[in-house]
């Protein structure tokens, strides 16, 4: 009978078995995929959906209201009337046209206070879009940040596409670095840039800053794990 042949795994005969390298290999390998996840699934914290009176439309300036908000809710907006499960609610995206360019017409100041005329006139049914929107001091997120309401709400969206857009990027520089380069190094430069992009994204005042640093902060994610898995 013919010698059975021996079954050899030449990678482990030259690496050796399972031992303390490895698991501190394969730990770091794992750890790389907990801040790609993170960033991923953080719009779900950083930017909650606005609840009914978080936010509504900035009145002009000549009415400068601090606090008393519910009066120039009720004249500026239009209502909604309920509809099927949905319960009735001021359309606080658009505005009277009439009240916004005449607010003084609608309101007077009592007190320190602006308040609602008894005998309003008659506000018409032109209505225009809000541009400026102001929110609940409690209500803190991108989207207040940034105005993510109304029109704006698909840029949410954008922010995420542009993160997705950040792996595609890493992801394909990474492949042909690791040819050149020790897997290791890229891994430590995803690292490094990782903290400084991810910090920056938090940071930035303005939503195009945003969307440029979470696709480079995806970016980085991208060369961590890709570079983890060569190793």
């Amino acid at each position: 009978m013919a010698a059975e042949v021996e079954d050899i795994d030449v990678c482990r005969k030259m690496m050796g078995n399972f031992g303390k390298w490895q698991l501190k290999a394969m730990l770091m390998i794992f750890l790389c995929k907990i801040p790609t996840s993170w960033f991923m699934a953080v719009i779900i914290f950083t930017a909650p959906a606005p609840g009914p009176g978080d936010y509504w439309c900035r009145p002009p300036e000549a009415v400068n209201l601090s606090s008393e908000t519910n009066d120039w809710i009720k004249i500026s907006n239009p209502w909604i009337d309920p509809y099927l499960n949905e319960k009735g609610h001021y359309d606080v995206c658009h505005v009277y046209k009439n009240v916004y360019e005449n607010a003084t017409n609608f309101m007077d100041y009592e007190n320190g206070i602006w308040k609602m005329k008894r005998d309003l006139p008659d506000r018409g049914n032109e209505t225009i879009p809000c541009e400026h929107f102001e929110f609940k001091s409690y209500y803190h997120s991108l989207v207040a940040r940034f105005s993510l309401v109304c029109s704006r709400t698909i840029m949410l969206a954008l922010s995420q596409s542009f993160h997705i857009l950040g792996l595609l990027i890493g992801g394909i520089v990474a492949y042909y670095l690791v040819r050149v380069i020790s897997p290791r190094y890229i891994m430590l430069t995803g690292m490094i840039m990782q903290i400084i992009c991810g910090n920056a994204t938090g940071m930035v005042k303005t939503y195009e800053l945003h969307v440029i640093f979470r696709c480079l902060t995806a970016s980085t994610c991208a060369l961590m794990y890709t570079s983890g898995s060569a190793i």
